[in-house]
């Protein structure tokens, strides 16, 4: 009788390899990497993309991370090798180089695959790049994006901005209920034309406030008391996404 062998019994027999082949002296070399990603877009800078390579097939890449509490990110790695098949693999490790389970399966797609992970706590973490049963080799980009923000509903800002390809973010909250909130989102520069908008959603989502230009200006403001307590969300964004540039979410209690 002959038995199909599936592809995540190859994931999991890979990811054994991988673990098998990790000593301590592997791990501490692995961890002095000078390859680092900034996972974090703080002041609208955007170092959040890495173009290296894998020199042989055995070869992979240790690149530090850090990531902060509460945000979720999305890592993407893709093959840039031209005219060669390189099928790339990523791992997620922690600062002690112990594997990590990402948020659901890993995305494969031609050549690219990609993982989500929320940080538990505020860290360094690794990447580790290489190759699907260490068979290629080539070069690769690696990217990340911070798919949703953590920020105190009592006392915060975050100065992010939004561009042709990232047209909004999300951020996350904890409200209390009876207490009031106001939240803004405003453009950092009275210099461009700027337009904010700004939804607040409940836990699942579903949009319960939404302002276009009550701040004057452009900018957004929505106050709100909080109708029990749990976690909210704040969707950034702009009147038909076309709006890019700086712009600052700030959050505070009223009362």
């Amino acid at each position: 009788m002959y038995q199909t062998i599936t592809a995540s019994f190859w994931d999991r027999c890979f990811a054994d390899l991988r673990r098998l082949s990790d000593s301590p002296e592997d791990i501490a070399d692995n961890a002095q990497t000078s390859l680092l990603l900034d996972a974090n877009e703080h002041c609208g800078q955007s170092f959040n993309t890495l173009h290296s390579n894998l020199s042989n097939k055995k070869d992979h890449d240790w690149v530090r991370v850090v990531l902060e509490k509460g945000n979720t990110y999305t890592f993407e790695l893709k093959a840039t090798s031209i005219g060669r098949t390189f099928d790339p693999y990523l791992t997620l490790r922690d600062a002690n180089g112990v594997e990590i389970n990402p948020d659901g399966k890993p995305k494969f797609g031609p050549q690219k695959i990609s993982l989500a992970y929320t940080a538990k706590e505020t860290d360094a973490y690794f990447l580790d790049v290489g190759s699907s049963q260490f068979k290629s080799s080539g070069s690769y980009e690696l990217s990340s994006t911070v798919d949703v923000i953590s920020l105190k509903a009592d006392n915060d800002n975050y100065l992010a901005s939004l561009t042709k390809d990232k047209v909004h973010q999300v951020y996350k909250l904890e409200l209390k209920a009876g207490h009031k909130y106001e939240f803004l989102m405003n453009r950092a520069s009275n210099d461009i034309p700027f337009d904010a908008s700004l939804y607040l959603r409940d836990a699942h989502q579903t949009a319960i406030r939404y302002d276009d230009n009550s701040g004057g200006c452009g900018n957004s403001k929505i106050i709100y008391t909080a109708a029990k307590d749990g976690v909210y969300y704040l969707d950034a964004t702009s009147p038909w996404q076309k709006s890019v540039g700086e712009y600052t979410v700030v959050s505070h209690q009223v009362m």
